[in-house]
């Protein structure tokens, strides 16, 4: 049965064929329907998805009386209202209303289904907040309330300029914002534009990338700067959720940011360091076991789970103070075997290799590689004054 054909009666026989209810029982209610209702209450959140909860909810009230779950509550409870609704709420004529979105006194958008029909979606926490404080600025809770942050990354925000403040007579001065100012750091984060997929894998919400992955002042500022600068390009957000917890990401594109914002730190993993100094990776693990290079972990993986990895400043330590393999033979213009052989026949001592403890290639210190040099050139310059 497709329920899309013969809308919305289809619909209504599947859903009675899914539950077969009992008169009077209103277990089948409870049992039957929970799954449907939480599917259609958490996951088909997108305005254009409205009609079939609406339909749900009408089925139920038909069939359970007494079982209304068509309540205010939950319609008030969604974080988003239409246009029309927040007209009525604040008394304005619509198109108030939308003036009022476009000059950024309220957090609202424009949204254009897919076949073309114009709508407009209003925040309710702004909508509250601006019919209470028409007049007025808002406190450190009314902007929790619509960033949906913590009142402490409010301030980090406010303190680098993120989020413009009211200016503080003194430190002790309570902290206090202007809606408008709000509503401009939420739409320079692209924090308008709806996803009709905000369940999909492959976006990861903001709110997951600063509780699993970014913990800490300096990552969160991270985060924020990428999202206004473009580093992190906003996909949608989800109608679900309001702030910064409804933005979403490309959850590749996060992946290879986050990459990049380790490497800039100077923390590599393993098989990242060897590509660095062009070393095999096998050949930097064993260096790793023997102690001839500091590897630690280090708190970048998900959930604070600790990463291995080689900081920058050892590989200078590495590149600097050692040669091995190619770069050793080029070195002493040979092929790399002959000038590990040469090396040796000089009684120069490696600090490990193939003959030593089973290490894949021979690693000289660049100090007795030098001195190797002098010892021969030295010498040839001897034998060239020998009559």
């Amino acid at each position: 049965m497709h329920v899309l054909e013969d809308w919305p009666n289809n619909f209504h026989r599947l859903l009675d064929d899914y539950t077969k209810p009992t008169d009077g029982q209103t277990a089948s209610l409870r049992i039957y329907l929970q799954e449907i209702h939480q599917a259609l209450s958490r996951l088909l959140v997108h305005p254009e998805l409205q009609f079939l909860r609406y339909e749900f909810e009408q089925h139920v009230h038909t069939r359970w009386r007494d079982k209304l779950i068509l309540k205010d509550e939950l319609r008030k409870g969604h974080p988003i209202m239409s246009g029309a609704e927040a007209a009525q709420r604040l008394k304005l004529p619509v198109r108030a209303l939308h003036k009022l979105v476009e000059q950024g006194e309220i957090k609202g958008c424009k949204v254009v289904s897919a076949q073309g029909k114009t709508s407009w979606m209003v925040e309710r926490a702004s909508v509250e907040l601006f019919a209470q404080n028409e007049h007025d600025l808002l406190t450190m809770k009314d902007v929790e309330s619509l960033l949906r942050i913590t009142p402490n990354r409010i301030r980090l925000l406010a303190e680098n300029d993120l989020l413009k403040a009211v200016p503080r007579s003194s430190d002790r001065a309570p902290w206090m914002f202007k809606h408008c100012d709000v509503n401009a750091l939420l739409e320079r984060l692209n924090h308008g534009n709806l996803s009709i997929t905000p369940e999909s894998t492959s976006l990861i919400s903001v709110w997951e990338i600063t509780k699993r992955w970014m913990q800490g002042r300096e990552a969160f500022l991270a985060v924020v700067r990428a999202l206004i600068e473009g580093g992190l390009q906003v996909e949608g957000r989800t109608p679900a959720e309001t702030g910064l917890r409804a933005l979403l990401v490309s959850r590749e594109q996060f992946r290879r940011w986050h990459q990049q914002y380790r490497l800039l730190r100077g923390f590599y993993t393993v098989p990242e360091a060897a590509e660095h100094i062009k070393m095999d990776p096998n050949l930097l693990y064993q260096l790793i076991s023997k102690g001839l290079v500091h590897a630690s972990q280090q708190q970048y993986g998900y959930e604070k789970k600790m990463l291995m990895g080689i900081f920058a400043k050892e590989l200078e330590r590495i590149d600097s103070s050692y040669v091995w393999g190619k770069r050793l033979g080029s070195l002493l213009g040979l092929s790399e075997h002959s000038a590990a052989k040469a090396l040796l026949h000089q009684g120069i001592r490696p600090i490990c290799g193939p003959t030593i403890d089973n290490v894949k290639c021979y690693f000289f210190r660049c100090s007795d590689v030098l001195a190797a040099f002098a010892e021969a050139h030295a010498f040839n310059r001897t034998e060239t004054r020998a009559p």
